[in-house]
């Protein structure tokens, strides 16, 4: 067992037994704390690639890096919690080359956002604010990756804005089996864990219970809905995936093997999978066109 996971234990049962308030408190707080990973090679790149420009937001401003064709279809490219912006341009990349416009940016507390706590209400209002100002005219897509996909969910169904098209490249369910993981890691005593869900429902306005993409997604307005998942994902389960989309209409759920939770996000099989689901009304579209001129 790693040392600091003895600690914090050590810790959380220490601190339990004088004040479980105080000890929940702590306990919401860490939970809400990213790590900064180093970036990888690829993702500088797009950094440097990218224009770059900043979006004032509840939360502060927020970077957004776009590329692209500046008049094509609108795409927005939403990561995964202690990822980045960059993660997402290995999609990114080929959607650009594919004539999109693509606008991908940071969730709060993460890359090189100054924040160092953040959760899913904070990270879907800026998504928001984002979306807001940049006023998109037309219905747009969306690719999400993992917390990213929660994230996206969320602040559609709580705006008048439709999608085209919402890729899911895996994607939580319940936002309760976060926090039983979390008891379960640093064995936190019931009233412990009691008092750290104590500040969920003032913070979303709704029980822990209801807190599910199951339950949101169908307040999303789409044309197309789609899952792509690893059968054998080991950070989220495929079953997730089955559960969310289950009756949903105008959705389908691609499982794929051999590329894992974070691998999958510099796959080729699933580059195709988004793009043959992004151009094919873009093809038939441009047909119409050259048919009517």
């Amino acid at each position: 067992m790693k040392m600091y996971l003895v600690i914090i234990r050590m810790y959380f049962k220490l601190l339990g037994a004088v004040s479980p308030r105080w000890a929940g408190n702590k306990a919401f707080k860490l939970l809400q704390k990213p790590r900064r990973l180093k970036f990888k090679p690829l993702e500088e790149a797009f950094y440097k690639s990218s224009h770059s420009y900043k979006v004032d937001t509840p939360y502060g401003p927020i970077s957004c890096y776009e590329v692209g064709e500046p008049s094509g279809d609108l795409i927005f490219l939403v990561h995964g919690w202690e990822s980045n912006a960059g993660s997402m341009s290995g999609v990114g990349k080929q959607l650009a080359e594919n004539g999109f416009r693509v606008i991908s940016m940071y969730l709060p507390a993460h890359g090189k956002h100054k924040g160092t706590h953040t959760n899913l209400f904070e990270c879907k209002e800026v998504l928001k604010s984002i979306i807001y100002q940049i006023n998109p005219e037309k219905p747009f897509s969306i690719v999400s990756h993992s917390f990213g996909s929660a994230v996206a969910t969320f602040a559609l169904s709580e705006m008048d804005h439709s999608l085209d098209r919402f890729i899911c490249l895996t994607s939580p369910d319940r936002l309760s089996s976060l926090f039983e993981i979390f008891q379960g890691m640093f064995k936190l005593s019931p009233k412990v864990y009691n008092n750290m869900l104590s500040h969920i429902e003032p913070l979303f306005g709704m029980p822990l219970e209801n807190i599910t993409v199951e339950k949101m997604i169908p307040w999303v307005d789409y044309n197309q809905l789609t899952f792509i998942h690893d059968v054998n994902d080991k950070v989220l389960n495929f079953e997730f995936s089955k559960k969310i989309l289950q009756g949903r209409p105008r959705a389908e759920l691609i499982p794929i093997e051999g590329s894992g939770h974070y691998r999958m996000l510099w796959n080729d099989e699933v580059y195709g999978h988004v793009l043959n689901r992004l151009t094919t009304k873009k093809n038939k579209a441009e047909e119409g066109e050259k048919m009517m001129a």
